[in-house]
């Protein structure tokens, strides 16, 4: 792996923070998602992030009243703190991972209360009681009831053709501004 040590620091840290919010039942999908787009624009040095309201509205398909609800929340249940220098400014956003421990464990404990009695009566039935199904031969999957088996893989490397290999960062735009303009252009 050619990345840095600090670099694999910072992404195991979102991944962590990412990782203990898609498990914590206090937050709303919409919440994982704003705090998602969030860790998008976080500086790897200052792990700072600027974005507006409403790129965050225009990137999520949401009111910006609703953005402004969900990083309250997040703010409010501890997952970042927003501060803002003036009224024009954006607001500035920095993840705190005080609740990441706090919220696999209480993930954990939520595992943990699933008991095999429970798995029973979710399912109907013990791990051992369960039907033994034939594996069938690829081989005898030809004929006029099955459809003939074709190679999964691409007859050619796609990847060679593409516009860029830096995803994005090739553009001359961003690329949300590209397909804002791409669907303008359709639009027209």
């Amino acid at each position: 792996m050619s990345k840095d040590p600090e670099q694999r620091a910072f992404t195991s840290w979102k991944f962590d923070i990412l990782d203990a919010m898609s498990v914590a039942a206090t937050l709303t999908d919409l919440d994982f998602r704003v705090a998602f787009r969030i860790m998008q624009h976080v500086n790897g040095r200052t792990r700072l992030a600027w974005p507006s309201v409403s790129r965050l509205a225009a990137q999520l398909d949401k009111s910006e009243d609703r953005i402004r609800a969900s990083t309250r929340r997040l703010s409010e249940a501890g997952w970042l703190v927003k501060s803002r220098t003036s009224q024009k400014a954006p607001n500035e956003y920095v993840f705190l991972d005080a609740n990441v421990e706090r919220s696999l464990l209480m993930m954990l404990d939520r595992l943990d209360a699933i008991t095999a009695d429970d798995r029973v009566k979710m399912h109907g039935q013990d791990d051992d009681d369960h039907a033994d199904l034939p594996v069938p031969d690829p081989a005898d999957l030809h004929g006029p009831d099955h459809a003939d088996l074709h190679s999964k893989h691409l007859n050619q490397n796609y990847l060679q053709i593409t516009p860029s290999s830096k995803g994005s960062e090739g553009l001359k735009v961003g690329a949300y501004a590209h397909a804002r303009r791409e669907r303008q252009h359709e639009a027209a």
